[in-house]
C-alpha cells in the first residue's frame, strides 16, 4: 500500500511537469504557422528554428504582410502576434517614426510615403527569426558559406561619415541584407527591407563581376569576401578590404566626349582609358594608396598587379551600346555622302536634299531640327579626331567658341537691322548647328597636308580681312527700320566687335597653310553688311 501511494505520487509529479512544459511551449510559439495562426516566437532560444526562417515560404509569406499596414493596423498586429505592444519613437534624423518590440527583438521603421508604410524592419540577434539559420552577430565570410557568396558594398553613413559594408540577398518585393563596420568581426546585423519603388527588381550581386549601365569585367576568383565596392553616381570603386581600413584598387569613372575633351593634358594623364565610343569614355583612375601591414601589402600588390589584364575583360553593356547609338548614323543622316563633303554650299544642299527624301514633317522647325541631328554627326567626328590629339584641342575648342558667338552676335545684329522675322532665326539655327562642320573639314586637311602646304600670305589676307570686318562694325553706325531699336542695335554692334576680337585672337593660333586658308574663306561668310 505504502509503495502503491508512492508510485501514484510519481505519476502525479510527472504529469504535471509534462502539462506545465506544454504550456509553456504554447505561449512562446507555435509549431506551424499559416493565416489564421501567430506569429509570436521564442524570444530567449539561440537554436534554429525552420518555422521562423524567412527561406521558409509560409513564415516568409506571413511576415512580408507587415510591410503593407500603416502605422495603426501595425501597432494592433503586432500586439495580436506578439502579445506586447511596441515602444515608439522619432528618427532624430530622417523624422521617421519607428516601433520596438523588445521581447521579439524587433524594429519596425515607417515612412510617409504612399505605398511604402514599412521600409525596414531590423531583427535584433535575441531574435530567433533567421534567413537560412543565419541571424545578427557573424562574421560575412560565415554568412556567405551558408546563404551564398556576393558581392560586398561600402557606404558611408550621411549623418556620421562612418562607413560600413553591406550583403544583400533579395527575396521578393523584400532583401534580407546583413551590415557591419567590420567584415572580420562577429558584428553583423540583420534587417529585411523593402524594394519599394524599383524600376527593376534587384538581383543577386555576383562576387566577382563588376557591373553597371556601362558595361562589365570579371574579378579573380581569388578577389571573393577580399574586396568591396562602393558606387558613388557614375563611379565604382573597387576596394581591397584591410583589417583596419580600406584601400582602393580599381576607381572607374565615366566622362561623355565633351567632357573629356574639355580637360586639360595633366588632368587626363591621371587617367588610363579603358573602353570608349563616340559619345562617351570610361577610364580608370590611378591610385596610390597601400596598406602598411607587410601581409596585407603583399596582398594588395598581388591583386594590384591583375588589375591591367582584368579590366581588358570589360564589355560594354548592350543597354549603353542602344542608348547611345544614333539611330540616324545608320541613315542618310549621318552617311559619308554628307560627311565626307568639303565644301560648305555642298554640305547645305546635300543637308535639304536630305531632308526632303527622308522627312515627313516639311515645316521649317522640322528642318532646324535636321540641321541639328547632320551638326551633331560633324561634332562627334571632330571629337573622334581630337581624343588621340591632344596638340590640337586647345585651338579647336578656342575655335568652337569664338565662332559660335560670332556667329550669334552677327545674327542678333542683322536680326535687328533688318526688323526682325522668323527667317532670321531658322538662318541662325541651321547655320549655327553646323558649326563643327568647317572644322571638321580643317583637322582632315591638315592632318592630310601634314604641314607641308603653306600659304601664309593668303592666310594673312583672310585674317585682314575678318579685321577689317570688325573695324567696319565698330566705325560705322547701321541704320534700322524702327528707331526704338537703335539702342539694342548699338548694343549688338557692341557685342558682334568684341566676337571679332576674341576669334581673331583664336585664329592667330593656326598654322599659315592651305588648311586654315578653307577655314578663313569660310569665316568671311560673316562681313560687314551696311
Amino acid at each position: 500500500m505504502k509503495y502503491t501511494a508512492y508510485f501514484l505520487t510519481l505519476i502525479f509529479i510527472v504529469l504535471t511537469m509534462t502539462v506545465a512544459c506544454d504550456s509553456k511551449e504554447k505561449i512562446l510559439e507555435p509549431k506551424e504557422v499559416d493565416s489564421n495562426k501567430s506569429l509570436a516566437v521564442h524570444v530567449d532560444s539561440k537554436k534554429y528554428d525552420s518555422s521562423v526562417d524567412l527561406n521558409t515560404p509560409n513564415f516568409f509569406t506571413q511576415f512580408i504582410k507587415y510591410f503593407d499596414m500603416d502605422e495603426d493596423t501595425l501597432i494592433q498586429t503586432l500586439q495580436k502576434d506578439f502579445n506586447e505592444t511596441p515602444d515608439s519613437g522619432k528618427d532624430q534624423s530622417t523624422g521617421s517614426i519607428w516601433l520596438k518590440l523588445n521581447e521579439a527583438g524587433l524594429v519596425f521603421h515607417l515612412t510617409e510615403e504612399e505605398g511604402i508604410p514599412v521600409s525596414d524592419i531590423e531583427i535584433e540577434d535575441s531574435s530567433p527569426i533567421n534567413f537560412k539559420g543565419l541571424r545578427g552577430k557573424m562574421q560575412f565570410s560565415d554568412i556567405m558559406k551558408q546563404a551564398g557568396e556576393t558581392m560586398i558594398t561600402a557606404q558611408s553613413d550621411s549623418e556620421s561619415g562612418r562607413r560600413f559594408y553591406s550583403i544583400t540577398y533579395p527575396l521578393e518585393g523584400v532583401s534580407v541584407i546583413f551590415t557591419t563596420e567590420n567584415i572580420f568581426e562577429d558584428s553583423a546585423k540583420m534587417k529585411v527591407s523593402s524594394w519599394g519603388y524599383y524600376d527593376n527588381e534587384p538581383t543577386l550581386l555576383s562576387p566577382n563581376v563588376i557591373q553597371n549601365y556601362y558595361g562589365a569585367f570579371t574579378l579573380p576568383d581569388s578577389w571573393k569576401g577580399r574586396i568591396a565596392l562602393e558606387e558613388i553616381g557614375d563611379s565604382q570603386t573597387v576596394l581591397y578590404l584591410g583589417k583596419e581600413k580600406e584601400y582602393p584598387l580599381i576607381k572607374l569613372a565615366s566622362f561623355n566626349m565633351v567632357e573629356w575633351i574639355d580637360m586639360s593634358n595633366l588632368e587626363q594623364k591621371k587617367y588610363e582609358m579603358v573602353v570608349q565610343n563616340e559619345d562617351w569614355v570610361i577610364v580608370t583612375q590611378e591610385i596610390q594608396d597601400y596598406p602598411s601591414d607587410d601581409r596585407e601589402k603583399a596582398e594588395y600588390e598581388a591583386m594590384e598587379k591583375e588589375v591591367e589584364a582584368i579590366l581588358r575583360t570589360f564589355e560594354v553593356s548592350e543597354d549603353f551600346r542602344e542608348n547611345n547609338e544614333n539611330v540616324e548614323s545608320t541613315t542618310i543622316v549621318c552617311s559619308d555622302s554628307i560627311i565626307e563633303l568639303t565644301d560648305m554650299d555642298q554640305i547645305v544642299n546635300a543637308i535639304e536634299e536630305s531632308f526632303l527624301e527622308s522627312s515627313s514633317d516639311f515645316s521649317e522647325a522640322a528642318l532646324d531640327e535636321y540641321y541639328a541631328k547632320v551638326g551633331n554627326c560633324f561634332s562627334r567626328e571632330v571629337d573622334k579626331s581630337l581624343v588621340n590629339n591632344s596638340s590640337l584641342k586647345e585651338l579647336v575648342t578656342s575655335l568652337r567658341l569664338n565662332i559660335s558667338k560670332l556667329h550669334d552676335a552677327w545674327y542678333e545684329l542683322r536680326y535687328i537691322s533688318e526688323g526682325g522675322g522668323t527667317m532670321w532665326s531658322h538662318f541662325s539655327s541651321r547655320q549655327g548647328s553646323v558649326i563643327d562642320a568647317p572644322i571638321l573639314m580643317y583637322l582632315r586637311r591638315l592632318e592630310m597636308e601634314n604641314g607641308q602646304i603653306l600659304s601664309e600670305d593668303r592666310v594673312n589676307e583672310l585674317i585682314t580681312k575678318l579685321s577689317d570686318f570688325r573695324d567696319a562694325y565698330k566705325n560705322n553706325s547701321l541704320e534700322v527700320l524702327y528707331t526704338e531699336d537703335e539702342e539694342k542695335l548699338s548694343m549688338a554692334s557692341e557685342k558682334l566687335v568684341k566676337s571679332y576680337d576674341d576669334l581673331l585672337v583664336s585664329l592667330e593660333m593656326m598654322p599659315k597653310s592651305e588648311a586654315s586658308v578653307e577655314l578663313l574663306e569660310f569665316l568671311t561668310r560673316y562681313s560687314f553688311k551696311k
